[in-house]
C-alpha cells in the first residue's frame, strides 16, 4: 500500500522533529514509494529556507512520486469546499489522496478528520489511524 504524504509530516522530519516511531515510520514510507502532491512541493520549498535546508528538502522530496492537480482533483477539491471548512489547499490534498486512494498522512486532524472516505494517519501516532 503506498500514501500520500501532507506537508507537515515532510516538515517535522526535515527539522528533526517527528517521535523515533514517526521518522521510522516516514522512512518506510520513503522506501515504499511514497507519494505527496506537487501542492507539498509548494509548501515545503515555498517556505523560507537556507540555501542548505533548500537542497535537503528538494533531495527529499525527490524521493516520493508526485502526483500532479487536474481537472478531476480541482473537481473533488470544489466538492470537499462546498460541504466543509476545509481551505483550498488541504482540499486539494484530500482530493488527490481520495482520488488515488491514497491513505492521508498528516498532523493536521482537525482539517481533514471530517472528510468522508479519507483515511488520516498522524505520523505522530502512525499506528493508531484516525
Amino acid at each position: 500500500m503506498s500514501f500520500l504524504l501532507d506537508s507537515n509530516p515532510i516538515i517535522y522530519y526535515l527539522n528533526q522533529q517527528l517521535p523515533p516511531e514517526g521518522k521510522a515510520f516516514v522512512d518506510r514510507l520513503l522506501l515504499d514509494g511514497a507519494a505527496c502532491s506537487v501542492i507539498t512541493r509548494l509548501e515545503v520549498l515555498g517556505a523560507r529556507l537556507l540555501p542548505d535546508q533548500r537542497a535537503h528538502a528538494e533531495s527529499l522530496l525527490s524521493l516520493f512520486r508526485e502526483l500532479p492537480i487536474d481537472d478531476s482533483t480541482i473537481q473533488q477539491a470544489i466538492a470537499l469546499r462546498s460541504v466543509t471548512r476545509i481551505k483550498s489547499i488541504d482540499a486539494l490534498i484530500a482530493a488527490t489522496a481520495l482520488l488515488h486512494d491514497l491513505p492521508l498522512i498528516s498532523r493536521n486532524r482537525k482539517d481533514f478528520a471530517a472528510i468522508e472516505g479519507l483515511s488520516l494517519i498522524d505520523p505522530f501516532q502512525p499506528s493508531n489511524p484516525a
